[in-house]
């Protein structure tokens, strides 16, 4: 959820931006909208799990699942023949679309 706000936040910060008319105003506004973005980063970093290096993957409902959750990693190394990929995930009542 961090990550999606991280993404969409700043886009809806910048087209309000355009409505905005006074100089001091858009100086102002862009100061805390970019205070406050960089705030919810330090919330990403809180879920962040620093004992490795792999790619860490939370999904929850959307796009891809109905219901339920699917968290875990995966690991890419450079192997004979090419890149490999190493997937651990976990599907805690989990149902695709």
């Amino acid at each position: 959820m961090y990550l999606t706000s991280l993404i969409v936040l700043p886009l809806l910060c910048a087209l309000i931006l355009l409505f905005i008319k006074k100089e001091n105003t858009v100086r102002w506004f862009s100061l805390f909208s970019g205070i406050a973005l960089f705030l919810e980063s330090l919330l990403l970093l809180k879920c962040f799990d620093k004992t490795t290096a792999d790619l860490q993957l939370a999904i929850s409902p959307g796009a891809i699942l109905t219901e339920g959750t699917i968290n875990g990693s995966a690991r890419i190394v450079d192997a004979g023949g090419g890149p490999r990929a190493t997937l651990n995930l976990i599907a805690r009542s989990a149902a695709l679309r």
